[in-house]
């Protein structure tokens, strides 16, 4: 997480990062060399429609977003600076925790057996490989398959573990508190991003398009970092936030689109920009008031030939990219 004080207005400003490219040039409005036109392989209209029926609709409406809205001119060729060719790699900014599940009763289970430690970090018992077991709140505290245990919980494994028969990498705390169970995963934001972009836009579409996603995903989720839902977990799963799926959605495209852009954010007037996005130009109209990325466009636009750069440049006007620290 980015260092970040608050001026005297409240508003966070973030120390941790370092620019590295400013995308508020203007792009000159002209065609790319003839080499490098990649032929669109459906039409806009056909892509929309393709959209609406594989990626998830972003519909929430978030005061927040800042930027101007998007132009879906045809876009000139721009060189790429140097310093985005080969991020160095960076160690993890830091975990990000994600409600997967709540409710009253809840089934976990490992592909490798499960550890189960209480607060304190001691080990108080082990679920065996492959098998499923529920977990059900009481007076006492968490009941799991016959085994009476404490309100708070973590289960840690060195293969996957499954919540609700979805499967996750890192650790997953259980929480009684009070009122049902909360199940929440924790892990790496580079890791939790591999599945947000495969669940948020479908991973056979252009490598650019996956790029300008996970960029503007790891955006959104630092900037919705900011204020937590709860002391709990920063994020949830569903699109109040963004999709997340565990290891379902997580494929080769959408880890390499990961790496490939690893710890870049937009930012604006020294903060992570709150980088809205929706899946085509009618939903970004409706959800965001046009301002935000149509996921649609971007692939259309990739399919053009044109790069991630200048996906990122057409629909967020005046930002810049960052790297976290």
């Amino acid at each position: 997480m980015p260092r970040s004080i608050a001026d005297s207005a409240g508003n966070l400003l973030f120390l941790g990062f370092s620019a590295v490219l400013q995308l508020t040039t203007p792009i000159a409005n002209k065609e790319p060399a003839s080499s490098t036109i990649i032929p669109p392989s459906v039409s806009k209209s056909s892509l929309d429609q393709q959209s609406r029926s594989t990626s998830t609709q972003k519909m929430v409406d978030r005061s927040a977003m800042s930027v101007a809205q998007p132009k879906f001119s045809r876009l000139g060729d721009r060189p790429s600076p140097m310093g985005l060719q080969s991020p160095a790699p960076q160690k993890s900014i830091r975990d990000v925790r994600i409600l997967v599940a709540e409710a009253q009763t809840i089934s976990i289970g490992g592909t490798n057996s499960v550890l189960i430690r209480d607060t304190s970090g001691r080990g108080i018992a082990k679920l065996q490989p492959n098998q499923a077991y529920w977990v059900s709140q009481n007076t006492g505290g968490i009941q799991i398959g016959n085994g009476q245990l404490t309100n708070d919980l973590w289960l840690e494994s060195d293969g996957p573990i499954w919540v609700n028969d979805r499967a996750y990498h890192g650790r997953v705390r259980l929480i009684n508190n009070g009122d049902g169970l909360l199940a929440i995963n924790t892990l790496d934001l580079e890791t939790y991003l591999t599945s947000v972009v495969g669940a948020e836009m479908p991973s056979s579409w252009h490598t650019e398009a996956l790029k300008a996603q996970a960029i503007a995903a790891r955006s959104y989720a630092v900037a919705l970092m900011q204020q937590p839902p709860s002391d709990w977990y920063d994020l949830g799963n569903d699109e109040r936030f963004q999709v997340y799926r565990g290891l379902e959605s997580v494929t080769p495209e959408t880890i390499a689109a990961v790496e490939s852009t690893q710890h870049q954010v937009l930012v604006q007037d020294g903060k992570v920009l709150m980088s809205e996005y929706a899946s085509t130009e009618e939903v970004t109209q409706e959800a965001h008031a046009g301002q935000g990325m149509s996921q649609a466009t971007a692939q259309q636009l990739a399919n053009m030939g044109y790069s991630h750069l200048h996906l990122l440049g057409n629909f967020y006007r005046g930002a810049g990219l960052a790297r976290l620290l």
